[in-house]
């Protein structure tokens, strides 16, 4: 079936269309067995379809709220292109979370938008970034910002360190010994932090934690529901290989 947002054609006209051509088709076969031809269905049923074609009513689904995003004012975004709206900022974060006698500290990048949010009502959306610039998966990642109006929800993207533009050590941040502060586990950790930090600065406490994520990013999601309990309340985990390791 075709299915188009200008409601030109739906479900409804191509079923009765279809009937209607099967009914024909049909009456044409039988008279082909009388008539040794098979004859197309005449004009004036063809008329007919057309005329179903325009008249019957749309039933597609109701238009869906506005999205979180406006239209490219820059020639960058390529025409006809859509440019999600966000706050960009920068967490300070520890480089170690685990190891007491390092005291160093990274930015650690992180993109909101609350449009739609609403403090007594709503949630916090929260995408535990893999392994790419934060800035592509918020363009990528539609059901979230489907979902934030229903759920009057704030979108918090938050980029995984090493990557993008949260690097420890800026050009120099995978030469030598310095990539041993890339793991999963430390990368958890800056989530849970800068978390709590923006919900702490906003008065957020109690707005209820939904983490997202997909593959990589959906493992990571998970393990912060599993691992952080007291900050995520749920976890939607999209193709997440979470048991694909050596002996599960």
């Amino acid at each position: 079936y075709v299915y188009d947002k200008a409601h030109k054609l739906d479900k409804v006209k191509l079923n009765v269309l279809a009937w209607i051509v099967v009914v024909e088709t049909g009456r044409g076969w039988q008279r082909k067995s009388s008539s040794g031809m098979l004859s197309l269905p005449p004009c004036g049923t063809v008329a007919v379809l057309l005329l179903i074609g325009l008249a019957v009513p749309s039933m597609s689904a109701p238009t869906p709220a506005a999205y979180p995003f406006q239209k490219a004012a820059d020639p960058a975004a390529g025409c006809g292109q859509v440019r999600y709206v966000y706050d960009k900022a920068h967490a300070s974060v520890p480089l170690d979370h685990f190891d007491f006698t390092v005291n160093d500290r990274f930015k650690l990048r992180y993109l909101v938008n609350d449009k739609f949010f609403d403090k007594h009502a709503g949630a916090i959306f929260l995408y535990t970034g893999n392994e790419g610039d934060i800035e592509w998966f918020a363009r990528n990642t539609g059901a979230m910002w489907e979902m934030a109006p229903q759920y009057n929800a704030m979108l918090l993207f938050i980029e995984h360190r090493y990557f993008g533009e949260s690097m420890p050590f800026g050009n120099e941040s995978f030469t030598g010994n310095n990539p041993r502060y890339l793991s999963t586990e430390q990368a958890l950790a800056d989530f849970a932090v800068v978390t709590q930090a923006l919900q702490e600065k906003l008065g957020l406490q109690d707005v209820p934690v939904i983490a997202f994520g997909g593959s990589y990013g959906g493992m990571l999601a998970a393990w912060m529901r599993a691992k952080y309990p007291n900050i995520v309340a749920g976890a939607i985990s999209a193709s997440a290989p979470v048991a694909y390791f050596k002996g599960q």
